[in-house]
C-alpha cells in the first residue's frame, strides 16, 4: 500500500508548478518527461485526456474527465479499438484536487493503444451517468512505447565505478626466532 501512496505522490508531483526538461508530439500524441517522470497523453475533443504515466518503473494509463467520479470506486467499463473490445476497471483516484480514472489491467490498454486508429471507452458512473470517451490512436504505439523506454532507463539505478580491490595479503610463514629454537 505505501508504494501506491509514494506512487500517487509523484504522480501528484507531476502537476505541479514545474516544466518538462522534454516534450515531443508523436502526431496527436505528446510525450512529456521530467526527471523522474514520464508522460504520454492525448486529448478528445471533450477535453477528456487519456494517457500513461510512468515514475520509478511503475505506469499506469489513466482517464481525466471533467465528470466527477467518486474517489476509491471501481467501475466496470469497456475500451475498444478497431480490432476488439474488452471489459477493464477504472479507479476512481483523487491526485491533489483532480479525479483520476486508473485503467486496468495495464496489458489489456496496453495492447489496445497499439492497434488501430482510435480507442473508445464506455463506462456508468455511480451518479446514473454513462460516459463514453473516444481517442485518436494516431502517434500512440510511438509515444506509449518511447514513455515505456524512458521510463524503464531512469529506473536503472547508476552505479558508481567499481572500487579496485586492495591486493590480498599472503600470509608469510612463521619462522621460529633464534632464542625460541631449541638445538
Amino acid at each position: 500500500m505505501r508504494s501506491i501512496r509514494t506512487f500517487f505522490l509523484v504522480f501528484l508531483g507531476w502537476f505541479l508548478p514545474g516544466f518538462a526538461l522534454a516534450q515531443t508530439a508523436f502526431e496527436r500524441w505528446t510525450l512529456e518527461s521530467k526527471e523522474t517522470i514520464t508522460e504520454a497523453y492525448t486529448t478528445s475533443e471533450s477535453n477528456t485526456t487519456f494517457g500513461i504515466f510512468c515514475s520509478a518503473n511503475q505506469c499506469m494509463f489513466y482517464l481525466h474527465q471533467p465528470t466527477a467520479c467518486l474517489p476509491n470506486q471501481r467501475y466496470p467499463a469497456l475500451v475498444r479499438n478497431q480490432i476488439q473490445a474488452q471489459a477493464i476497471t477504472m479507479k476512481c483516484t483523487l491526485v491533489g484536487n483532480k479525479l483520476f480514472l486508473i485503467l486496468e489491467p495495464f496489458n489489456t490498454l496496453l495492447q489496445a493503444t497499439q492497434i488501430g486508429e482510435q480507442i473508445s471507452f464506455a463506462v456508468s458512473l455511480q451518479s446514473s451517468e454513462f460516459i463514453t470517451a473516444r481517442f485518436s490512436l494516431s502517434g500512440a504505439r510511438q509515444a506509449v512505447t518511447q514513455a515505456l523506454q524512458i521510463s524503464s532507463q531512469k529506473a536503472v539505478p547508476k552505479l558508481a565505478p567499481p572500487v579496485q580491490p586492495a591486493p590480498p595479503k599472503i600470509p608469510q610463514p612463521v619462522r621460529p626466532n633464534a632464542k625460541d629454537s631449541v638445538t
